[in-house]
């Protein structure tokens, strides 16, 4: 199994899985996503519409991989599709201006514009060893989605691979987080109980995130982040 940082890659499992932009969301294959509506971002009066950009990944079992871009207002705010006519050098959470017609898919953006934190005289930067970094803990709430075939990976198995720990190379999520972090960062949280999903369509975002607002309700409980695990091809 793997697992980079940045737009967040993982694979390994013969099913998909679904990570909300600041954690977690899978489909198509496989993926883990690391962050829709009709606007996501802020409007501003040069016509702009102004947040910060979220990026999922999508990996597929036939090698082909995808990635989706979201504009945001903030990191928890209803997102907003962008579509670009060449895929563009960003990183997750640019802050981005961006320009374009409004569809009913998002906004196809026809220009952007980075935006970057003034720097005056008065501030200064200085570097030091991460050793004892501030610990933060985030909680996963991990749903098995049977969508008509069964789900091929059993209860222990999800928990080795969110919470457990595996080989170096082979890292379940917060083993991989937490080194990643020295430290400072890991998950905790639990493995849910399947279940059945017929609302999923074609996979869209835009399906995933209606699905996604119903774990609370279904469940009696919230977490910081959501997973979804799709368990077989449909």
């Amino acid at each position: 199994m793997k697992f980079r940082r940045g737009d967040s890659t993982r694979s390994g499992f013969a099913g998909k899985w679904h990570s909300r932009a600041s954690a977690l969301a899978l489909c198509g294959s496989f993926a883990v996503l690391f962050g829709c509506s009709s606007t996501g971002g802020g409007a501003e009066p040069d016509g702009s519409i102004q947040g910060e950009l979220h990026i999922y990944r999508v990996d597929y079992l036939d090698g082909h991989s995808e990635r989706l871009f979201f504009l945001a207002a903030s990191e928890d705010a209803p997102e907003t599709h962008l579509t670009f006519a060449q895929e563009p050098n960003l990183q997750p959470w640019t802050k981005l201006k961006v320009w374009g017609a409004e569809t009913t898919d998002g906004i196809n953006v026809d220009r952007y514009q980075e935006q970057t934190e003034a720097v005056t005289d008065d501030v200064q930067s200085t570097s030091e060893a991460l050793t004892s970094p501030t610990k933060k803990t985030r909680t996963v709430g991990f749903v098995p989605m049977d969508v008509g075939n069964g789900v091929n990976l059993a209860p222990a198995d999800a928990q080795t691979a969110i919470f457990g720990v595996r080989t170096p190379t082979q890292a379940g999520l917060n083993q991989f987080y937490n080194e990643n972090s020295y430290g400072g960062f890991n998950f905790t949280g639990d493995i849910l109980p399947t279940q059945m999903v017929t609302s999923l369509g074609t996979c869209q975002q835009s399906a995933i995130t209606a699905i996604e607002k119903q774990w609370p309700t279904t469940f009696g409980t919230t977490y910081n982040h959501w997973m979804q695990y799709i368990g077989s091809n449909f």
